[in-house]
């Protein structure tokens, strides 16, 4: 058997109850590899500008500004586990982007998942008042990101972010880009990168361990949208569908499961319609089991969502879906997998959610059966291990 790699992960954790798809994916890791490679983490954590603001907020501007000997200390402590490659994960916003070229100098592989638009925008989505933006793809840099105040409380906040822009720096040869999607993928090459410093390592997550749900009769079922109460995550169009969708339809059910800025829209709807539940952040078990018993997961996003983790718990589930055909939601699908809508539009949403309502049990079945299929061939951790050990041993080999 190969010796396994020596693997250390430096990432910077979200704040927040319900842990981010960023945040899963590393706590997950070590799982993920399995025998093939030992994960050491260098970590901090938002929790910190929390629970210590003004030293947290103090950090966070040294860290953009690449003042004091953040950086430095960062790379000792990474050095000082002996990897044979280095993985860099969310460093925004308490650890410099000095420290991957500080790394790279003192000559170790490295490898950096981007599940997010940071190597162009500082808050991460692209996306501002209802549409895509890229302002800060321009000339002027980050700079409208601090007119807009587009990152945390305002412009204070945006402009210490606005310091740092994720690095995507060609020059450094021995990195290696490893998007979650195709389309991030494509993002990349337009910011710079070049194609063959880019490989596509999808997010994964376990199989189920839960029965097989019996079918709900047709023309009724259960609606689930999990995520973040968000204007980006089309909350208001869902609502605007279901309205359409389940009228005159009493067996039907549509449930929230998730927090955000537009609780108290979902919370009011639920007070006028008894058929929709709102349940705040669960843990991520308790999650799963209700994907599991949905009849179909809607992911209505209004943004460029660079993956969608909960489609392949969806499909783990072997829980069909309706998405977006917007960003790399549409590519996640297989055949017989579930649907795509046009985004924002409610009409077209109700449309393609009372279609996979009304499939026969055979049809349930079919659809069943090819989520789980492409979760297993796709999306799970048996597919994505080799994927990720293989990226390991070629930076490695080409850092000689």
């Amino acid at each position: 058997m190969p010796p396994r790699i020596r693997v250390t992960l430096l990432h910077n954790f979200y704040r927040g109850v319900l842990p981010s798809g960023e945040d899963l994916n590393v706590r997950e890791h070590q799982s993920l590899v399995g025998d093939g490679a030992v994960i050491d983490i260098v970590q901090t954590g938002n929790n910190y500008v929390v629970a210590h603001p003004i030293r947290g907020r103090a950090r966070a501007v040294a860290a953009a500004l690449d003042l004091g000997s953040a950086s430095s200390r960062y790379a000792d402590e990474v050095i000082a586990r002996r990897p044979d490659v280095v993985h860099i994960e969310n460093l925004t916003p308490l650890i410099p982007e000095s420290v991957v070229a500080l790394l790279h100098e003192r000559g170790l592989p490295l490898v950096r998942r981007w599940g997010n638009y940071r190597f162009r925008c500082p808050s991460g989505d692209n996306f501002r008042n209802g549409e895509r933006c890229e302002d800060c793809s321009g000339r002027l840099g980050t700079l409208p990101s601090v007119i807009h105040g587009c990152y945390g409380s305002g412009r204070g906040p945006s402009a210490v972010v606005a310091l740092r822009r994720g690095l995507v720096a060609p020059s450094l040869t021995r990195l290696r880009h490893l998007p979650i999607s195709r389309f991030l993928a494509v993002e990349l090459e337009a910011s710079g990168v070049r194609a063959d410093q880019i490989t596509v390592i999808p997010n994964c997550v376990p199989f189920s361990s839960l029965p097989p749900e019996p079918f709900s009769r047709r023309g009724a079922g259960r609606v689930l949208f999990l995520g973040s109460l968000l204007e980006k995550k089309g909350i208001r169009t869902l609502l605007e569908a279901w309205k359409l969708l389940a009228a005159g339809a009493p067996g039907m059910e549509l449930t929230f499961l998730g927090d955000g800025p537009l609780r108290p829209e979902v919370e009011q709807a639920a007070r006028d319609d008894s058929r929709i539940t709102f349940t705040p952040t669960v843990p991520y078990e308790q999650a799963r089991l209700e994907i599991h018993r949905s009849d179909v997961v809607v992911v209505p996003s209004e943004w460029d969502e660079p993956f969608g983790r909960v489609v392949i718990e969806a499909f783990a589930e072997g829980t069909p879906v309706v998405v977006s055909d917007r960003a790399a939601l549409p590519e996640l699908l297989g055949e017989s997998c579930g649907r795509t809508f046009i985004p924002g539009d409610a009409v077209d949403l109700a449309r393609q959610l009372a279609a996979v309502l009304a499939a026969d049990d055979a049809q349930r079945r079919e659809m069943a059966e090819a989520t789980q299929m492409r979760h297993r061939d796709h999306f799970s951790p048996e597919a994505v291990r080799s994927l990720w050990l293989s990226a390991y041993q070629g930076v490695i080999a080409d850092a000689g």
